[in-house]
């Protein structure tokens, strides 16, 4: 399937059942794309062919942070996740943890069934950089960097 077939799909969805999800079955409801008003109407086709993407996207991400703070918490804490920016998440560590860190942020990518929700699974790859930060990326890619 297209793009452009997939978000006339999802806007068509948006008219007929009067909201939009995300893969793992968010919802957000979508009245004004009923609107008489045609600016208001193409602002919530835009709104609706957007969610879905935007907010599974987001939803990885939540459980990407949730996997990972597990994970580093397994044993003695190695690190702590700093904050969240985009599709990245900041991880704080002790330089000689950094390989630990990255090691153990791995599994939940290699082996969790979450990803499969997509349809597609996620290309996974890491990278230890700087003195003591991991940086773990969203977008069809996890980086420790």
């Amino acid at each position: 399937m297209k793009l452009v077939d997939y978000t006339k799909s999802i806007v068509k969805k948006a008219h007929e059942e009067g909201f939009v999800e995300t893969k793992y079955g968010r919802r957000r409801p979508t009245p004004d794309v009923q609107s008489s008003n045609f600016i208001v109407r193409q602002a919530a086709e835009r709104a609706a062919a957007n969610m879905p993407i935007q907010g599974t996207e987001a939803d990885l991400m939540k459980k990407a942070m949730v996997l990972v703070d597990e994970k580093l918490r397994v044993g003695e804490p190695i690190g702590e996740q700093l904050l969240q920016v985009h599709d990245s998440i900041l991880v704080e560590c002790k330089k000689e943890d950094a390989e630990k860190v990255s090691e153990s942020s791995k599994v939940p990518w290699k082996t969790s069934p979450l990803i499969s929700v997509c349809g597609f699974r996620l290309m996974c790859t890491w990278e230890i950089t700087g003195e003591k930060y991991s940086v773990a990326s969203e977008r069809n890619d996890y980086r420790f960097l």
